[in-house]
This record gives C-alpha cells, sequence and structure tokens, in this order.
C-alpha cells in the first residue's frame, strides 16, 4: 500500500461485527481511521508510523497473526533508534524514550540524582532490543509538541505501562512528587483540583483536611464548612 499525504475517512460499514481499530497501536502504527475497503474488499485502515507517514493498511496486515505489518516500511528500511535510512531526525516519542533511559541508568546525564539515583526504574518490557517498539506500542503517539512524559498516577513510581502518560504541563505541574496529591475512590488528584471539584477555596478545603477524615472533607456540602467553622 502506497503512502499516502492526504486522507479522508470513509463510514464504517454497516455491519453488526464490524471491530473499529481507530486510535489501537500495532508495533510503530497507530490507526488513525477507516479508509473503506481494496478491490478484494478487505478492510483498510489510514495508519500513522513513528516516523510520521500515514499509511493505508488492511486489517489482516494489522491484526492477523501472520508476520504483519509494523511500520509504513521505514523499519524495513534500516530503521533504527527513531531514525530512518535518510537520517531524519529522532522522533519526539524516541527522544522521550531515550531520554527516560538516559534518566534513569547515566549517572553522568543531568538530573539521574532525582531518577536512577534514588531507585526510579523502567520496566523490563521496555528495555533492550525491542524496549522502544514496547514501548511505543504501549504508551502510542504524542498527541501535541506541548505533551511530554510523565509518571502517573505515582510521580514516585517507576517508569511501567500502568504509570506512565502523554501529560501536557499543567498536568505535569498538578503531578509533582511534592505535590498534595488525595486518592479517594479511586481517583487521585492533588488538592487544587479538588478543591475545584468541590467548589470550595483551597484554603477552604485545607481546613477541612486539617480538622476531618478524608471522607468527610471531600463529600460534605460546601455551606456545611461554613456552619461548622461558626459553631466551633
Amino acid at each position: 500500500m502506497p503512502v499516502v499525504d492526504s486522507i479522508t475517512f470513509q463510514p464504517h460499514p454497516a455491519c453488526k461485527n464490524f471491530n473499529d481499530l481507530t486510535g489501537k497501536v500495532y508495533d510503530l502504527l497507530m490507526v488513525l481511521g477507516y479508509a473503506g475497503s481494496d478491490k478484494w474488499w478487505n478492510g483498510l485502515w489510514f495508519c500513522r508510523c513513528i516516523c510520521g507517514n500515514v499509511k493505508a493498511i488492511t486489517t489482516v496486515r494489522l491484526t492477523g497473526t501472520r508476520p504483519h505489518t509494523k511500520s509504513c516500511g521505514c523499519f524495513q528500511a534500516n530503521f533504527k533508534h527513531g531514525h530512518t535510512k535518510h537520517n531524519s531526525p529522532s522522533t519526539p516519542e524516541y527522544s522521550a524514550w531515550e531520554g527516560m533511559n538516559q534518566r534513569c541508568s547515566n549517572p553522568n546525564t543531568h538530573r539521574y540524582d532525582r531518577y536512577g539515583g534514588r531507585g526510579i526504574t523502567i520496566c523490563g518490557r521496555w528495555r533492550g532490543e525491542h524496549g522502544f517498539q514496547n514501548f511505543f506500542s504501549d504508551i502510542g503517539l504524542r498527541p501535541s509538541p506541548g505533551h511530554s512524559l510523565d509518571r502517573w498516577p505515582d510521580p514516585n513510581g517507576n517508569y511501567e505501562p500502568n504509570n506512565v502518560r502523554w501529560a501536557t504541563q499543567a498536568e505535569q505541574n498538578r503531578n509533582r512528587s511534592g505535590n498534595h496529591n488525595i486518592t479517594f475512590q479511586g481517583e487521585t488528584m492533588c488538592v487544587t483540583d479538588w478543591a475545584k471539584r468541590l467548589g470550595l477555596s483551597l484554603s477552604g478545603l485545607r481546613h477541612r483536611l486539617k480538622n476531618w477524615d478524608v471522607g468527610r472533607a471531600l463529600t460534605a456540602p460546601v455551606d456545611y464548612a461554613h456552619v461548622h467553622k461558626r459553631r466551633a
């Protein structure tokens, strides 16, 4: 299938068993949307490769058990360490992966003391010969130039599939290890975001947390705090 410069998504077939692959990642490819079918009525999907190219690929080549398509062709053309055979610049996804590895394993790297130096590690799946491919398969394309790699929901945890996301700078700031994060009923947010959720001032929520248990502080009606304060 050829690499395409522009794409026009097609409506999904009116089929009860149709499997929408949009948003899924296969090796170095992320599915953008349905592209119709080829002359043999095989389903086609527009996929963006890690190198940036967009290519129409059949369903079976993405999901089949036999050898399948891993990239737009750049992988077979000596794709290595985020570069194509044309020596294009490293992709943002590869740069993030490489930076993660350096911070955790190279004592000469800036800020090593905040990562590898204090025990932050990278899961085995994201290291070694196929480490980058596995990382990209798990994390996917960077959503925008404003996103960067973030350990979440545990900012003190390790780099692993369930604790890493692409985050905006605002999300990164909220997730700093020095922030006061609160987990309640399976949801973790910083105090500032909980205050916004509840319609309280930051000082009001802090007053609650100082005097009440977390459950009561996050569930009591807003005006209840004022009544309690007047009676105290």
